[in-house]
């Protein structure tokens, strides 16, 4: 079992079926020694201006969660 993080560098308003979503990380929840973890170094998350969450088990993938807009660090909004 695993879930795979999805980001998205399309800044529109509103996102739809058009949204093009790259994989980022993947989590392996089966991993013995650090089930669950995930680590994002900084620069894998630059440019990502939403995201989304996809499970996946021996049935298949899941459908994807609501996308959850990025917040920029105070100061980056508007420029």
């Amino acid at each position: 079992e695993a879930y795979t993080l999805e980001g998205t560098t399309d800044a529109r308003e509103q996102l739809d079926d058009t949204t093009v979503w790259e994989d980022v990380a993947t989590i392996d929840v089966d991993d013995t020694d650090e089930p669950g973890v995930l680590a994002l170094p900084a620069l894998r998350a630059e440019g990502i201006s939403a995201w989304r969450v996809r499970g996946n088990n021996e049935h298949g993938d899941g459908e994807p969660s609501e996308w959850t807009r990025t917040e920029q660090p105070d100061g980056e909004a508007g420029d």
